[in-house]
């Protein structure tokens, strides 16, 4: 909120398209950058919560992947993907400027 973003939160993947179709309704908008946690509950991955997000807003939404996997399978799936990635723990500098960086590239664009 400091940084002049809104933040949605969610703990799964039921919640998150609850929260961008509510703020959809509410703000006409749909969210402009997601990050997202790589492992999830269930098996689930954040890969899979932005597929199922963007097929939702009908969007390719830019997205941040997070984890503590350091692991190069885990690096390899989300670069493949087309996501950025930060591993834990995440310095509030360098979430703020790769934000920064992607944003301001899409607004370029």
């Amino acid at each position: 909120g400091k940084w002049g973003a809104a933040p949605i939160t969610a703990s799964n993947l039921d919640e998150a398209q609850a929260a961008v179709d509510r703020t959809h309704t509410e703000q006409k908008q749909w969210p402009a950058l997601l990050v997202v946690d790589f492992h999830l509950n269930d098996n689930v991955t954040g890969l899979h919560v932005i597929d199922a997000l963007r097929a939702r807003v009908g969007s390719n939404l830019p997205a941040i992947i997070l984890t503590a996997d350091h692991s190069a399978d885990v690096a390899d799936r989300v670069r493949e993907a087309g996501h950025a990635i930060l591993r834990k723990p995440v310095k509030p500098a360098a979430l703020r400027a790769l934000i920064n960086r992607i944003l301001g590239r899409q607004a370029a664009a």
